[in-house]
């Protein structure tokens, strides 16, 4: 959807970015990459980036690999999507990102983009509600909304949960209750 608007790229989902990106044992307000494990992740070897990962640090090396697919557009503003590193965003970039829930992008897509658009400093683009008219997915369609919980059976609903259910209340999602596993 935002990659509609005129003025902002949003490639996709970037967690490779942060899927080997840690907390320093040794210095909590650090962040350090493990280098073994970014040498063989098959997603940010397909990026091709210019860089001897061992010369930088953490945090520099993040805001390289963002740098250079910054270079990828002509966009005045870059967004990236991150799902599975949200808490380290959160951590990093107090006051520098938007969280959105996709239940609530796919019942009220126009009023969630605008506030997209206003926390990013630029105006809405109608462009962005005909997306699709571009790519491989749909419009936007209500009934997927909480079709995870319409069409698990219950007692995939208690699997889920009592490996999620922490997870799902931190992130705002009603859960029915049972025990839970730790991740």
């Amino acid at each position: 959807m935002l990659d509609a608007h005129p003025k902002i790229s949003n490639p996709g989902e970037f967690d490779f970015l942060f899927d080997h990106l840690h907390v320093d044992q040794l210095d909590p307000s650090k962040w350090i990459y493990d280098k073994k494990a970014l040498h063989l992740d098959r997603i940010l070897l397909e990026q091709n980036f210019e860089a001897n990962y061992d010369l930088y640090d953490g945090l520099e090396l993040l805001f390289f690999m963002i740098k250079e697919l910054r270079k990828t557009t002509v966009k005045p503003i870059f967004s990236i999507n991150v799902h599975r590193n949200l808490d380290k965003i959160r951590t990093m970039y107090t006051g520098q990102f938007m969280d959105l829930k996709y239940e609530i992008v796919m019942n009220e897509p126009e009023i969630e983009l605008r506030k997209v658009c206003d926390f990013l400093g630029c105006s809405y683009a109608q462009e962005m509600m005909h997306y699709h008219k571009n790519t491989t997915y749909g419009p936007p369609d209500k009934s997927f909304a909480y079709q995870w919980r319409e069409k698990m059976s219950s007692d995939e609903a208690v699997l889920v949960e009592r490996k999620a259910g922490a997870l799902m209340s931190e992130r705002g999602y009603e859960v029915f209750g049972g025990p839970t596993l730790k991740a």
